[in-house]
């Protein structure tokens, strides 16, 4: 009898940490999420894991009780020598060896199989965890400090191998993180690679079809000197166009002017605010250094070139067309169509 009592207490030592073990191995908002796509181990261990801290408390109590009156059961009952043995073994199988393997499909099952009075009990004891926790805990540090250690979390995310993040959405993030420390300079055009036209020009189809070669929109327009500035030609509109018109009757006057040691998120704001596609970059002397476009500037932070893969948004029929094959749908339009799954208890 003594020797199934003292067995019986290490194997529910062992299986209260394992459940443990299985709680830890996966976050809750991965659990929620498998729990709302119709997983039904997700959803049994969520029942449980909703109640947070106090399901491994109460776990983690279990296994202290039960190991507890095993050392007792065994240093009453056993040499020492066999007592000391006893303990280290369990010692060693339960709070080392079980928590650094990996889960298995029996942690699982007998996860699964004790949710529901798990769950019961928690239902009665989660007021009372609660309350000690408050007393207790202090607030969670993340671990980040700057910018840049998000950056590499990111990086270890995407070197992750069951990572569903896509490989572009993490880069995308990336930019994004690093876009505020981007100056002007740093991606502008110089004035010796900016290609200008002349006021004096005729946009006719040869000068156009020269523009177009080089893959920007707005050119800056100049006046004797290729340094005067005196309005900014866009050329979208006019790409079939067989009539000439004269640069002067078609430029803007409107010239807004950058500061080459501007960073990049303040000229973005500014592109919002008016609508600008081009900017004139200027020193600390007032001279024209160069220029800087919006299409430069969000490449910049989305950290690709912008392409015109699909060009046709003023065609009713193609734009239809783009998602008559059908698309997926995204766990955050699914979140909150299952009724059964539990919210998380604060």
């Amino acid at each position: 009898m003594y020797i199934v009592l003292i067995l019986i207490l290490a194997v529910l030592v062992m299986i209260f940490i394992s459940i443990a073990t299985v709680y830890k191995s996966i976050s809750l908002v991965e659990l929620k999420r498998r729990a709302r796509n119709g997983q039904h181990l997700a959803k049994s261990l969520y029942r449980v894991a909703s109640y947070k801290y106090s399901s491994q408390f109460l776990l983690l109590l279990l296994a202290t009780i039960s190991a507890t009156a095993f050392f007792y059961f065994v240093s009453e009952k056993s040499p020492v020598w066999v007592a000391l043995t006893a303990d280290f073994a369990l010692v060693w199988l339960a709070y080392v060896w079980i928590p650094r393997g990996p889960v298995n499909t029996v942690s699982q099952y007998l996860a699964q199989i004790l949710s529901r009075p798990l769950g019961w009990a928690l239902e009665y004891l989660h007021p009372l965890f609660k309350h000690v926790h408050k007393k207790t805990s202090r607030t969670p540090h993340t671990g980040l400090y700057e910018l840049s250690d998000i950056v590499r979390l990111l990086t270890v995310q995407q070197k992750q191998k069951d990572n569903r993040i896509d490989e572009f959405e993490i880069n995308l993030l990336k930019h994004v993180l690093n876009f505020s420390h981007y100056q002007v300079v740093d991606i502008m055009t110089p004035k010796r690679k900016v290609h200008s036209i002349s006021i004096k020009d005729i946009l006719g189809p040869i000068v156009l079809s020269e523009l177009h070669k080089t893959g920007h929109t707005h050119f800056p327009v100049f006046e004797g000197k290729a340094t005067n500035v005196v309005g900014i030609l866009s050329i979208a509109g006019y790409a079939h166009t067989k009539q000439s018109l004269g640069v002067e009757e078609v430029m803007s006057q409107s010239i807004y002017y950058v500061h080459e040691e501007q960073y990049l998120s303040e000229i973005l704001q500014v592109i919002i605010k008016n609508s600008q596609e081009m900017f004139i970059v200027v020193n600390r002397s007032q001279e024209y250094v160069g220029i800087i476009t919006a299409r430069e500037i969000l490449k910049s932070l989305v950290g690709t070139e912008i392409t015109d893969e699909f060009d046709s948004y003023d065609n009713r029929e193609k734009v239809a067309a783009m998602f008559n094959a059908g698309h997926e749908v995204t766990d955050i339009v699914e979140e909150g169509l299952v009724d059964e799954i539990p919210e998380d208890k604060d």
